[in-house]
């Protein structure tokens, strides 16, 4: 998840700081966007399991306005 979570900030970032353009309309608007992601280290979890931790890191990260939550399957 080291190597993942710098991508994942850039990501976030790049969508919160680019300007999307609405060519019908000739307007440019901003956006915001949550990002949740789960993850685990270990092989016993179950895939419902990570959709789970996933569903749960999204809804935090709604809650929060627009932000980036990882959480992992414990």
């Amino acid at each position: 998840m080291d190597e993942t979570f710098p991508l994942l900030t850039q990501l976030h970032n790049l969508i919160l700081n680019a300007p999307f353009y609405i060519s019908k309309h000739d307007h440019t608007i901003s956006i915001s966007v949550s990002i949740g992601v789960g993850y685990t280290h270990a092989t016993y979890h179950t895939l419902q399991t990570l959709f789970e931790v996933a569903d749960n890191a999204i809804y935090k990260a709604k809650q929060q306005h627009g932000m980036l939550v990882i959480d992992e399957a414990k």
